[in-house]
Parts: structure tokens; C-alpha cells; sequence
């Protein structure tokens, strides 16, 4: 990712923690990032496709997070716990969750529960590697335990 790409999206999620999904604008970002409007446009794109990147960038910066207290050699139900406080703390200190949750409720709670095959999808592709590692004999019920996790 290049650096305006991060800084573009850094603005986006600041502007998200004030304003929710619905406030955000290229305009909005451009004036956060102290950069013009078509920089937006190129290195993002639309409100809608800087709400795509914004959301997918926050769940990748969440799981790199997250990596080192899965690669600890502690037995995985001590891994998933801790990773479950992890994600407490994340999500509470999150401006970007906390915005979303605090100022569209109605749209992000469906995004984490009736609408969360996505968000599960990209959490069972980070989690794969480590339970099949873990668990390379039962390879056939990793997806199964990364799902659950």
C-alpha cells in the first residue's frame, strides 16, 4: 500500500469517526488529508468504494494486530481467549468502529452479525493457517474451528 493510499485512509477514518458512513465525502477526505479532491478520486475512488477500502484496510490493520498473539506458542484455547480480550479492547478503542457503532448502529450491527459472511470470510482466511498448523491432522475441520473463532 503506498503511503497517500494509507494517509487518504487514515483521513477517511478520522472523517468516519466524527461523521459515521453516511458523512463521508471526497470532499471531507481531501480537506482531512489537506490534499485535492481528484487525489481522492484517484488513489480511492468514489464515497462508496472509500467506504469499501476504508472498512477492508481497518479489518487488515485489525488482523495484523491480532497475528502475534496467534503465533505465540500457547495452546490455542489460551490464544483464543486472549484474542477475544484483544478484540474487546481493539474494538472499544477503535474511533472508526466506535463512530460507525455510535452513529449508524442500524447499519453496522447487521455488518457484524446477519450480514457478517464477509467480515467471517476474512477472519477464517487469517485463522486457516494457524489452526491447520496447529491441528494438521484434522486439516479437515480448520475451516470449521476458524469460523467459530
Amino acid at each position: 500500500m503506498t503511503d497517500i493510499r494509507r494517509e487518504l485512509l487514515a483521513a477517511a477514518g478520522r472523517q468516519v469517526g466524527v461523521t459515521g458512513l453516511r458523512g463521508l465525502t471526497v470532499a471531507g477526505v481531501a480537506t482531512e488529508a489537506g490534499v485535492s479532491r481528484p487525489t481522492v478520486y484517484k488513489h480511492l475512488g468514489d464515497s462508496d468504494a472509500i467506504a469499501g477500502a476504508l472498512i477492508a484496510w481497518e479489518a487488515d490493520r485489525f488482523f495484523a494486530a491480532i497475528r502475534p498473539l496467534m503465533e505465540t506458542e500457547e495452546p490455542l484455547a489460551t490464544r483464543l481467549t486472549a484474542a477475544l480480550t484483544f478484540t474487546a479492547d481493539y474494538a472499544r478503542d477503535n474511533t472508526v468502529f466506535q463512530g460507525l457503532l455510535q452513529r449508524e448502529p442500524g447499519a453496522t450491527l447487521p455488518l457484524l452479525t446477519t450480514h457478517a459472511e464477509p467480515l467471517i470470510r476474512r477472519a477464517m482466511s487469517r485463522l486457516l493457517p494457524f489452526l491447520v498448523d496447529l491441528h494438521a491432522t484434522a486439516a479437515d475441520r480448520a475451516d470449521i474451528m476458524a469460523e467459530w473463532a
